[in-house]
């Protein structure tokens, strides 16, 4: 098992293991666990025409989401049974 900086254990998960409400940020590989298909450039299409939340930048190179809005709009697109 890996060691953080302190010299702890660290405990990798997958997302389908933790729960929804304690993840702090979603990456965009972390999208498809929750149920979104889509590829990349898709994601930005439609985030751009305001059909898909927005991410914030936590870095130049990384977009995070978070797991509140992806779920709010997972339930806004399925049909009420």
């Amino acid at each position: 098992m890996k060691k953080d900086t302190d010299g702890d254990e660290l405990d990798y998960r997958r997302i389908e293991d933790l729960d929804p409400d304690n993840i702090p940020s979603l990456r965009w590989e972390d999208l498809r666990a929750m149920g979104i298909p889509w590829s990349r450039a898709h994601i930005r299409r439609l985030t751009r025409k305001g059909l898909f939340p927005r991410p914030y930048r936590w870095s130049p190179r990384r977009l995070l989401w978070k797991p509140r809005h992806i779920r709010t709009h997972i339930d806004d697109l399925m049909p009420d049974a």
